[in-house]
Protein backbone atom coordinates (compact mmCIF):
# COMPACT_ATOMS: atom_id res chain seq x y z
CA UNK A 1 0.00 0.00 0.00
CA UNK A 2 2.50 2.16 0.80
CA UNK A 3 4.48 1.72 -2.44
CA UNK A 4 1.17 2.22 -4.67
CA UNK A 5 0.55 5.48 -2.38
CA UNK A 6 4.09 6.64 -3.24
CA UNK A 7 4.20 6.22 -7.01
CA UNK A 8 0.74 8.06 -6.73
CA UNK A 9 1.95 10.92 -4.64
CA UNK A 10 5.22 11.13 -6.50
CA UNK A 11 3.30 11.30 -10.07
CA UNK A 12 0.96 14.08 -8.40
CA UNK A 13 3.15 16.10 -7.14
CA UNK A 14 5.99 16.18 -10.01
CA UNK A 15 2.85 17.09 -12.72
CA UNK A 16 1.90 19.61 -10.35
CA UNK A 17 5.21 21.45 -9.67
CA UNK A 18 5.78 21.06 -13.81
CA UNK A 19 2.55 22.43 -14.57
CA UNK A 20 2.71 25.32 -11.77
CA UNK A 21 6.32 26.03 -13.02
CA UNK A 22 5.15 26.15 -16.96
CA UNK A 23 2.16 28.37 -15.82
CA UNK A 24 4.56 30.95 -13.85
CA UNK A 25 6.94 30.90 -16.78
CA UNK A 26 3.69 31.85 -19.33
CA UNK A 27 2.58 34.68 -17.54
CA UNK A 28 5.65 36.12 -16.46
CA UNK A 29 5.37 38.08 -19.56
CA UNK A 30 2.36 39.93 -18.55
CA UNK A 31 3.31 41.36 -15.44
CA UNK A 32 6.41 42.72 -16.95
CA UNK A 33 3.99 45.28 -18.93
CA UNK A 34 2.98 46.02 -15.31
CA UNK A 35 4.86 49.50 -14.63
CA UNK A 36 5.75 49.16 -10.81
CA UNK A 37 5.71 45.34 -10.63
CA UNK A 38 8.10 45.02 -13.56
CA UNK A 39 10.96 47.05 -11.65
CA UNK A 40 11.11 44.71 -9.16
CA UNK A 41 10.53 41.35 -10.56
CA UNK A 42 13.47 42.39 -13.41
CA UNK A 43 16.12 41.52 -11.21
CA UNK A 44 14.85 37.99 -9.81
CA UNK A 45 13.43 36.93 -12.65
CA UNK A 46 14.56 38.44 -16.38
CA UNK A 47 16.46 35.68 -16.95
CA UNK A 48 13.33 33.59 -17.58
CA UNK A 49 12.20 35.79 -19.85
CA UNK A 50 15.15 34.30 -22.17
CA UNK A 51 15.71 30.37 -23.50
CA UNK A 52 13.77 27.93 -25.10
CA UNK A 53 9.77 27.50 -24.92
CA UNK A 54 8.22 26.29 -22.05
CA UNK A 55 6.49 23.72 -23.62
CA UNK A 56 9.29 21.94 -24.97
CA UNK A 57 11.79 22.16 -21.84
CA UNK A 58 10.46 19.09 -20.42
CA UNK A 59 11.69 17.35 -23.87
CA UNK A 60 15.15 18.45 -22.99
CA UNK A 61 15.30 18.10 -19.46
CA UNK A 62 14.20 14.21 -19.47
CA UNK A 63 16.78 13.11 -16.81
CA UNK A 64 16.40 15.94 -14.58
CA UNK A 65 12.44 15.54 -14.10
CA UNK A 66 13.32 11.54 -13.74
CA UNK A 67 15.69 12.46 -11.24
CA UNK A 68 13.58 14.50 -9.40
CA UNK A 69 10.68 12.29 -10.21
CA UNK A 70 13.07 9.15 -8.27
CA UNK A 71 13.86 11.53 -5.46
CA UNK A 72 10.69 12.61 -4.59
CA UNK A 73 9.23 9.05 -4.60
CA UNK A 74 12.05 7.82 -2.66
CA UNK A 75 11.28 10.71 0.19
CA UNK A 76 7.34 9.34 0.10
CA UNK A 77 8.13 5.76 0.10
CA UNK A 78 10.85 6.27 3.52
CA UNK A 79 7.96 8.55 4.91
CA UNK A 80 5.19 6.33 4.41
CA UNK A 81 7.36 3.20 6.00
CA UNK A 82 8.50 5.26 8.86
CA UNK A 83 4.66 6.26 9.11
CA UNK A 84 3.70 2.54 9.12
CA UNK A 85 6.40 1.62 11.57
CA UNK A 86 5.14 4.20 13.97
CA UNK A 87 1.64 3.40 13.85
CA UNK A 88 1.68 -0.94 14.70
CA UNK A 89 4.91 -1.24 15.69
CA UNK A 90 6.24 1.74 17.88
CA UNK A 91 3.06 3.47 19.19
CA UNK A 92 2.63 0.86 21.78
CA UNK A 93 0.84 1.37 25.12
CA UNK A 94 3.23 1.76 28.23
CA UNK A 95 1.62 0.85 31.51
CA UNK A 96 4.56 3.03 33.71
CA UNK A 97 2.38 3.24 37.31
CA UNK A 98 0.02 0.68 37.69
CA UNK A 99 -3.15 2.16 40.06
CA UNK A 100 -3.00 5.59 40.42
CA UNK A 101 -4.94 8.68 38.96
CA UNK A 102 -4.48 11.90 38.27
CA UNK A 103 -8.03 13.82 39.35
CA UNK A 104 -7.49 17.98 39.00
CA UNK A 105 -3.57 17.85 39.48
CA UNK A 106 -3.76 15.55 43.03
CA UNK A 107 -1.73 12.54 42.84
CA UNK A 108 -4.18 9.75 44.49
CA UNK A 109 -2.99 6.66 45.04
Amino acid sequence: MACAASIIFTTLSIASASIFTGLARFSLPVFFKVPLLSMFLRPFAAHFLKGSWTVTLPLYHAKLLFRAWFLSFSTFMIWETADDLFENVVAEVCHVLAHFTIFRGDLSL
